[in-house]
């Protein structure tokens, strides 16, 4: 699973958990600054927080 998470300034906050990283970002529509997607693992696949 993909975890969708949002930096609000401070910390992290989980927005869900989704089958692939592709359906996280797409659930966004094209509002995706602030964002990031994490795995299982916790390795950060993708950051649109910078």
């Amino acid at each position: 699973m993909i975890k969708l998470e949002y930096f609000n300034g401070e910390s992290w906050v989980s927005c869900g958990e989704f089958g692939n990283e592709r359906i996280a970002w797409i659930s966004l529509g094209g509002d995706d600054f602030n964002y990031r997607t994490v795995d299982d693992s916790g390795v950060v696949l993708t950051d649109k927080s910078i």
